[in-house]
């Protein structure tokens, strides 16, 4: 999954501290019963010894049989001790929360999936922290706020929008399609991108969302040491990128080219990117060089948003409200 080196760096983190936990809490099971049978203790310590000579007797070949029968008669002696003060042996084992991995993280060399469901929440309360994640759902789209008039008619185009996002996301891959959202400010841009986003991280994928000013500063100033971070590696290679608000940001030749290396590298490794702008098409191609706006047009599935500034209409809403 596409989550950055710091989310996976948190679920790291957070395994480690569930291990050392489990492996703490069987420890004061350990010390508490030691406490309660102080003999408990001498039979740990004898069959500790004794484990260890049974290793070397096997080893070397010698006969095993009353080793093993006094680790079993020390064996019985415990159980009855521990049944006696209502302790069992698995008290003392670490009640690891994930019994694949023993909450190490890994599992056959790989990150386990215990780690990536880690990763898919720490990445969703990471994005929900700075976005108005909750807000921006599917089943609170409000299509009453586009007009029902007109050729064409706002609302059929944006309920034929509101269903292609939503079957977008039901049917997200990796490899999905990128996608642009272009039309004046206020129309659902941002909300259905997020609500996109939002889906998606709930499958399991990652997914990184900035707007085109914030991501791109980031860029820059971890790029000429002014700040830490692998914005521009994560922005590469996360699942899904949601690029806001294009053309808000400076236009400076270091931007552009930032701007065509996300377009362009995330094209070629088949990474999927959904671009907000409140630029039309020809705005589009004034701004950015022909080979950007050429990679856009031509590989991203457009979609124009119609109708009044939504934003607007709740604002007088809730001024009425107020009154």
């Amino acid at each position: 999954m596409g989550y950055s080196k710091e989310i996976y760096r948190r679920a790291l983190e957070e395994k480690a501290a569930q291990r050392r936990a489990a492996e703490r809490r069987a420890e004061e099971n350990r010390q508490a019963a030691y406490a309660a049978l102080p003999r408990l203790e001498e039979i740990d310590r004898q069959l500790a010894e004794k484990g260890a000579r049974l290793a070397l007797t096997a080893l070397s070949g010698g006969d095993l049989a009353d080793l093993e029968a006094a680790c079993g008669r020390l064996t019985a002696e415990k159980e009855a001790l521990l049944a006696g003060k209502g302790f069992s042996p698995a008290d003392f084992q670490p009640a690891y929360a994930c019994g694949d991995c023993k909450d190490t993280g890994k599992r056959e060399g790989r990150l386990c999936g215990c780690v990536h469901r880690i990763a898919r929440r720490l990445a969703y309360e990471q994005l929900s922290a700075a976005l108005p994640l909750e807000e921006s759902r599917f089943d609170n789209f409000d299509l009453s706020y586009y007009p029902d008039a007109g050729r064409p008619a706002p609302r059929k185009r944006m309920a034929e929008i509101f269903a292609f996002c939503r079957q977008y996301a039901e049917g997200f891959t990796p490899r999905a399609e990128s996608l642009l959202f272009f039309g004046n400010t206020g129309l659902g841009k941002t909300h259905l991108s997020l609500a996109i986003g939002r889906a998606v991280l709930e499958k399991g994928y990652g997914v990184l969302y900035g707007s085109a000013q914030d991501l791109l500063g980031m860029i820059e100033r971890e790029h000429f040491g002014r700040s830490e971070g692998d914005t521009l590696e994560d922005a590469l290679g996360c699942d899904l990128l949601i690029l806001d608000d294009l053309g808000t940001e400076f236009s400076t030749p270091f931007n552009l080219s930032v701007v065509n290396n996300l377009v362009g590298t995330r094209l070629l490794t088949h990474r999927p990117t959904i671009i907000s702008t409140n630029l039309d098409i020809p705005a589009l191609e004034e701004r950015y060089t022909p080979r950007v706006a050429s990679r856009i047009i031509g590989s991203y599935v457009m979609k124009g948003f119609l109708g009044p500034d939504v934003r607007q209409q709740k604002r007088m809403q809730e001024m009425r409200k107020d009154k």
